[in-house]
């Protein structure tokens, strides 16, 4: 059920790398969308059929320092987090 879906994103401030760990999922595909002050797109990446927990790794070592979004959709939610890259 997508609304025990919980979210983690750590470190943050971080200095590149990154994880975003999800807990809950049931199946759903997942979308990660990291934006820039601006509304840039930076990173574009889709989870198909995700159970259970998911680690990904999200590398932001292209891109200066600064504050950007973190959006996660998945059948229905859809959170927002901001991430510091120092």
């Amino acid at each position: 059920m997508t609304s025990d879906i919980r979210l983690s994103v750590y470190p943050n401030p971080t200095n590149g790398l990154f994880n975003v760990q999800f807990d809950g999922l049931n199946g759903e595909n997942v979308l990660l969308t990291i934006t820039d002050a601006q509304g840039r797109s930076v990173v574009d990446r889709q989870l198909n059929g995700v159970f259970g927990s998911s680690l990904e790794e999200i590398n932001l070592n292209q891109v200066e320092g600064g504050m950007y979004y973190l959006t996660v959709v998945a059948n229905g939610y859809r959170t927002t987090t901001k991430i510091i890259k120092h």
